[in-house]
């Protein structure tokens, strides 16, 4: 079918001619007022031409933003299933494959489309990075600092460094020899207090404690273990107040709260921790020959 499009003598009238064939049999004559639009759905022939997407209105975009909630919904229910399919998780910690994988697999689930496939067949870390203790029994906060002093014999070399050899390691940011991820503020105050045993200064990287200008000032001192949240060690990390080009030992708090949630299936944290993982752990691994880097699950 094709359109015809005429103007009558009267100038300030438009007509639309539809037709069939090439102008024989004229089935309609439509009138279409100068000042209203056409009922007749047509398209300009720009409009028909152009490719730009038509934006959404709020509707739409509400809509949107909750298919995409309920999908961040979705993803995080399997890595909390990841967790949970085994009778006794901590299974997952006594190897160093078992962390790897349950590691890897969280982390596909919680980024998705965010990983590239070759990123998806291709984990950023392997078994040589992850550490851990056959037969350590069930991971406890009592047993916290037997965990990593186990996994760093030289644990008090650490944590007596003279005042002296101290300020030499502060060049471009701080790297705490051990660094321990939580899922939050709260979680960082009770493993403080297990933490003890180690009598040494003990850096404390969360929100609530220290306004963030103070942290990065602060890190300019040498301090053997720091303890934090994802998310505040991200903005850390991008004002190079902190790096883990000395660090030894990263462990991830994966302690379930009273909602049987760990880090890995709690909303924004897990995206947090593996981008944290992805953008500054995964450079300075030991197996990479940049660092000396070595994740722990606890």
């Amino acid at each position: 079918q094709h359109l015809i499009f005429y103007m009558g003598d009267n100038l300030d009238q438009n007509w639309i001619i539809d037709t069939d064939g090439y102008g024989e049999n004229i089935a309609d004559v439509v009138e279409i007022s100068p000042l209203k639009p056409p009922l007749s759905p047509l398209l300009s022939i720009d409009e028909v031409h152009s490719t730009k997407k038509r934006p959404m209105d709020d509707n739409e975009e509400k809509v949107s933003r909750k298919a995409e909630k309920f999908q961040l919904i979705k993803a995080r229910k399997k890595a909390k299933l990841a967790l949970s399919e085994k009778s006794n998780p901590e299974d997952h910690f006594s190897t160093a494959n078992g962390s790897s994988k349950l590691f890897w697999e969280c982390c596909k689930v919680i980024l998705g489309n965010k990983l590239t496939a070759i990123e998806q067949t291709n984990p950023w870390l392997g078994k040589e990075d992850f550490c851990c203790i056959e037969d350590f029994g069930t991971h406890t906060e009592k047993k916290l600092a037997g965990f990593i002093k186990t996994i760093i014999p030289r644990w008090k070399e650490i944590v007596s460094k003279p005042e002296q050899i101290q300020r030499k390691d502060i060049k471009k940011g701080s790297s705490p020899p051990i660094l321990i991820l939580c899922s939050s503020a709260k979680r960082c105050t009770v493993l403080l207090k297990h933490l003890a045993a180690f009598r040494c200064s003990i850096l404390k990287l969360f929100a609530k404690h220290m306004k963030f200008q103070e942290q990065v000032s602060i890190l300019k001192r040498y301090f053997p273990i720091a303890i934090g949240t994802p998310g505040r060690l991200i903005r850390l990390a991008d004002e190079n107040a902190i790096h883990l080009k000395e660090t030894e030992l990263l462990i991830v708090d994966m302690k379930r709260d009273e909602k049987e949630r760990s880090i890995v299936d709690m909303a924004e944290v897990a995206d947090a921790l593996f981008e944290f993982v992805q953008n500054h752990a995964v450079q300075n691994a030991a197996s990479r020959g940049n660092g000396k880097l070595r994740l722990g699950l606890y």
